[in-house]
C-alpha cells in the first residue's frame, strides 16, 4: 500500500473505531412508562369492608369501586402533546393488578404533564359492545343504554334509607377531562434502556361524594342510588374532575 493511501485510510479507521456508538448505546426513539393508580383514604389503602366517614359525618363501606380512564395525552413544555393511541383502562381498586397501567412505544423526550378522560370518549361509548377493557363482561356496560358506566361505587351505609349505596356514573355528558399537575417534576421517556419510569397517581374515592361546593355534596339520606340520568350524576362527575386524581410523585430512575 502506498504511504499516501495509508495516510488517507487512518482517519477513516479511527472514525470507525471511536466515532460510532454501538446500537445498544444509542439514544432510543421510544420508551415505556407506567402509572400506578393508588386508591387511598388519608394514609391508608382504600379497602373492602372498612367503614369510612365523609366530612359530613355519614359513613359507608365499599363493596365495589371501579372506574374507566382513557385517551391519555402526554404534554410537553412547548405546548405540544402526544396522544397515546387506544389507551383504555378499567381499574378495579380491589384487584391490584388492574391498577398498574402500562404504556409502550411512547416517543422519547421530556414531558411536563398528562391528561386523560375519566370515562370513555363519545365515539367509543356509543360503538356498542367491544373487547378488552371495554368488554361488557367486565360489568361496566349498560345494555339498555348501549353505553359504559364510567365510575361505579357500591356498598352500604347506615345513613341510606335502603341500607345500600349505588353510584353508577356514565353518559357522554358526564365525561370529564383530568389534568393532574406534575408540579415541577417531569416524566423522562427513553433515556434508559433498562428502566421504565413511573407515575404514582393518588386516587381518593371520597372525592366523588364531597365538595367545597355545598350543592355537590352527596347526602346519603336523599341520594343513595344514582344511575342513568339521575340529576346527581353530573355533580359526582364534577367532583371526580375536581379532586379524585392527583400525582403523588414521579420516578424517572
Amino acid at each position: 500500500m502506498k504511504i499516501s493511501t495509508l495516510l488517507l485510510a487512518l482517519p477513516l479507521l479511527a472514525t470507525g473505531l471511536f466515532g460510532c456508538k454501538k446500537d445498544s448505546d444509542a439514544e432510543p426513539d421510544t420508551g415505556s412508562f407506567t402509572i400506578h393508580m393508588d386508591a387511598r383514604v388519608a394514609d391508608n389503602a382504600f379497602a373492602l369492608g372498612v367503614p369510612y366517614t365523609k366530612a359530613d359525618g355519614q359513613t359507608f363501606t365499599a363493596s365495589t369501586f371501579k372506574y374507566y380512564v382513557s385517551n391519555f395525552r402526554l404534554l410537553r413544555a412547548d405546548g405540544s402533546s402526544y396522544a397515546v393511541p387506544e389507551s383504555y383502562y378499567l381499574v378495579d381498586a380491589f384487584r391490584p393488578l388492574t391498577a398498574q397501567l402500562t404504556f409502550n412505544d411512547i416517543p422519547a423526550g421530556e414531558y411536563t404533564g398528562i391528561s386523560f378522560l375519566a370515562g370513555v370518549d363519545a365515539p367509543r361509548n356509543s360503538a356498542g359492545a367491544q373487547t378488552g377493557a371495554l368488554d361488557p363482561n367486565n360489568g361496566m356496560f349498560w345494555d339498555w343504554m348501549q353505553g359504559y358506566i364510567f365510575t361505579k361505587l357500591e356498598g352500604s351505609s347506615p345513613n341510606s334509607p335502603s341500607g345500600a349505596i349505588t353510584f353508577h356514573v356514565g353518559g357522554v355528558s358526564n365525561i370529564r377531562t383530568i389534568t393532574p399537575s406534575f408540579g415541577t417534576a417531569k416524566l423522562t421517556i427513553g433515556h434508559d434502556h433498562d428502566h421504565t419510569p413511573s407515575i404514582h397517581m393518588l386516587v381518593t374515592p371520597l372525592s366523588m361524594l364531597e365538595s367545597s361546593t355545598p350543592a355537590n355534596r352527596i347526602d346519603f339520606t336523599t341520594t343513595y342510588r344514582v344511575m342513568d340520568n339521575h340529576p346527581a350524576a353530573p355533580l359526582i362527575a364534577d367532583n371526580i374532575a375536581a379532586g379524585m386524581f392527583t400525582v403523588g410523585h414521579i420516578h424517572n430512575d
